[in-house]
């Protein structure tokens, strides 16, 4: 029984991977007739269907960028490069998705030291980061078995012992920072459409804040209705309709 039920779940994803592959070459063929909005329409059914990737969000992202949903767009390399936070394609095509929008909120610069660990840090998902702290801490473990086993005191190995340390308890640094970064990620949403940012989340004595351009990455501090209190990285907060924000996934 519990062999035929496996069968079927097999087979059934199977048929599942199969539609979905063809979904997404459907999907491409009307990029390339420059039918973006069929194009966008099938991208997000799939991403709806659980058939996320980077390619999925990338063409999804430049689906919307042909049609100059810039927010959208933003929405999508941003998933895009969570899936591969190396592809210098989605990277180059976000840059340009952000320089599109008006009247952009500039980040305080960065230390160099920090800028450097920001983009080591940007530069790998949480899988291998996990997968290489764990082959860090086998050889380190290894070496330190060796060292003890033999009774060893060689000045090389020792060094070595501490450079595979310091390595070690790096990368783990990095993977609780990262952490960090997908639960605090959690929270934060794309404007998808230039909206006033209001003083409640009532339509009574209610007063208009600030503008806030599409394609704006805000944090959600809280819901209400259908309303969201949202705060940007210059600090300004306000309450936005919830139909204007895209959380990311």
């Amino acid at each position: 029984m519990i062999k035929k039920v496996l069968m079927l779940l097999i087979f059934n994803s199977f048929l599942l991977s199969v539609e979905n592959t063809g979904l997404f070459n459907e999907a491409n063929e009307f990029y390339l007739k420059k039918d973006y909005e069929k194009s966008a329409e099938l991208y997000e059914h799939l991403i709806e269907n659980g058939y996320v990737n980077s390619q999925t969000f990338y063409n999804l992202g430049n689906s919307y960028f042909r049609l100059n949903k810039i927010g959208q767009a933003v929405w999508a390399y941003k998933s895009a490069l969570k899936f591969s936070p190396r592809d210098k394609d989605i990277a180059h095509n976000l840059k340009i998705a952000e320089a599109q929008r008006t009247d952009r909120i500039v980040s305080p610069p960065l230390f160099i030291l920090h800028d450097l660990y920001k983009k080591v840090k940007s530069s790998y998902t949480i899988f291998e980061l996990s997968l290489l702290g764990g082959i860090l801490f086998f050889i380190l473990s290894l070496i330190w078995i060796v060292k003890k086993s033999f009774d060893l005191e060689s000045k090389a190995l020792k060094n070595i012992l501490q450079l595979f340390f310091i390595i070690t308890v790096f990368v783990h640094i990095l993977i609780f920072d990262t952490i960090s970064d997908i639960k605090k990620s959690e929270i934060e949403a794309v404007v998808i459409d230039k909206v006033n940012a209001m003083s409640s989340p009532s339509s009574g004595e209610n007063k208009t804040l600030f503008y806030i351009n599409e394609g704006t990455v805000v944090e959600v501090l809280d819901e209400k209705d259908q309303w969201m209190e949202i705060i940007l990285i210059d600090g300004k907060r306000g309450w936005v309709s919830s139909n204007i924000l895209r959380k990311m996934q």
